[in-house]
């Protein structure tokens, strides 16, 4: 098989390849690598590649073909994983020079699963430092967008987004607090899902909000997102607050067939003076789409979802602080600036603040719950604009730009990471300017599979999967 074709088939039919011995694992891997050379230099998608390792498993996975025996999931796969997951003997920054040399002793949960079901790591992955969004400048190289280098790739799961979009892995692992898989996802053209909490183990990750942390898939395609789920996902007894539910096959379960779903349109983020009108005119296509699929599409309210995104930068901060509070008495110098401001902040905040954003968080929880008795998905625009240009200063310059800055993006996925459920985003079209849309599709805690038959219902019906960004 021409390898150039490899990149463009989902993981599952890649697998079938390397088991029929149509592609070679080494060959294969081989062929990322070159890809990584060819082009991250300029997209800087990556912290760490992790070629010689890489190569010789894929040596040992061709060795392993021909002896027979039985084949994992993700065997011969090349994969790569946000640098905040931990990984035996290789480095693992979380996105930080005070990281710059820490190189753990054993591997994250996540990362020691899809060893375990066959998958190569390829190397280590681009973020903002610590995880923060807010981060405005990243000592491993500026991540720029495939679609539009000018542009933002998303935060914090910055190179996740780069290595997915450009096919420089086969799938990749991000991590979302407040979106930043979601973010990734839209602002590059993916399926990306934020699991419930709970789902998939943090042991072996470095936090950034206790409360809200998840890891995820991101992929071309919403079959390899929802295979990848099944395999990272389950309880494990290293993280007391994974859960003990049982993890469905995700991508066995897969059924476009969505006739009589019943979606909720959330009213009050359907206005395009939240953001840029094309990226709502995408938005409101692909509603018609799954309307013509059969669903039952109808609107609702959220009265309160406008406190989410303040309430969800406040939780974050202050369990940011509480984490790295040794570093913050060592080390705060060593910080980004927009850090330095962000942990300075949460560790000042009062007690009574605290309680008060928890009862806020509670209340948006609760209606998001309600509101899922009546529908099966909400679904809203992942983002009301297309990735930004990368920003070019630090910190900010006015009271309005401080309150401006719990608008927008934010006010669109943080009210999901407040209520502790399942989001995926998923490629709904391109902007006038040729930038990806994100349709994001939202339902009850330990529900993802009535998510993943949503968005791959709507991937059947269209052809955005077909399209990659121009490298060359």
């Amino acid at each position: 098989m021409d390898i150039a074709k490899a990149f463009q088939l989902p993981v599952t039919e890649l697998r079938e390849q390397i088991l029929n011995k149509a592609i070679s694992p080494v060959e294969l891997v081989q062929s990322y690598l070159d890809r990584i050379s060819k082009y991250d230099d300029v997209l800087r998608g990556f912290i760490t590649v992790c070629a010689d390792t890489a190569l010789e498993e894929a040596k040992k996975a061709e060795a392993q073909l021909s002896r027979g025996g039985d084949f994992g999931p993700l065997f011969g796969i090349p994969y790569s994983i946000k640098d905040q997951i931990y990984t035996k003997g290789i480095l693992t920054t979380n996105g930080s020079t005070i990281y710059g040399d820490f190189v753990p002793e054993f591997n994250g949960t996540v990362e020691q699963k899809l060893k375990d079901a066959g998958g190569i790591l390829l190397g280590k992955l681009n973020m903002s430092e610590f995880a923060s969004g807010d981060a405005s400048d990243h000592p491993y190289g500026m991540p720029k967008n495939p679609w539009d280098i000018t542009r933002n790739a998303g935060t914090s799961s910055s190179g996740s987004g780069i290595s997915a979009s450009a096919d420089l892995s086969a799938f990749v692992l991000g991590e979302d607090t407040a979106g930043s898989i979601r973010g990734p996802a839209a602002f590059c053209g993916l399926s990306g899902i934020r699991p419930s909490f709970g789902r998939v183990s943090r042991h072996g990750v470095f936090g950034a909000s206790w409360s809200m942390d998840t890891v995820g898939p991101l992929s071309r395609y919403v079959k390899d997102s929802a295979l990848v789920l099944s395999v990272i996902a389950g309880h494990d007894s290293n993280d007391p607050y994974s859960a003990k539910n049982p993890v469905p096959e995700y991508a066995t379960l897969l059924t476009d067939n969505i006739k009589n779903l019943k979606i909720g349109l959330i009213k009050e983020r359907m206005d395009p003076s939240w953001g840029e009108s094309d990226v709502f005119d995408r938005f409101n296509s692909a509603v018609e789409v799954l309307k013509g699929l059969g669903a039952d599409v109808t609107v609702i309210s959220l009265s309160n979802i406008d406190y989410s995104a303040i309430a969800s930068a406040t939780l974050i901060n202050i369990d940011a602080a509480y984490l790295n509070r040794n570093l913050i008495e060592t080390k705060l110098s060593d910080f980004d600036y927009n850090n330095q401001i962000r942990l300075l902040s949460g560790a000042i905040l009062p007690a009574d603040a605290h309680k008060k954003i928890n009862s806020i968080r509670e209340v948006v929880r609760n209606e998001i719950l309600a509101a899922l008795e009546s529908v099966d998905v909400l679904i809203l625009p992942t983002s009301p604009i297309v990735a930004p240009k990368i920003p070019n200063k630090k910190g900010m310059d006015s009271t309005q730009e401080m309150v401006d800055s719990f608008g927008g993006r934010r006010q669109f996925t943080s009210p999901f990471n407040l209520a502790n459920v399942p989001a995926i985003s998923v490629c709904c079209g391109f902007s006038d300017a040729g930038m990806p849309v994100g349709m994001q599709i939202v339902s009850k805690p330990f529900n993802e599979q009535i998510i993943f038959n949503t968005a791959y219902a709507y991937e059947s019906a269209t052809e955005w999967t077909e399209q990659r960004p121009n490298l060359d």
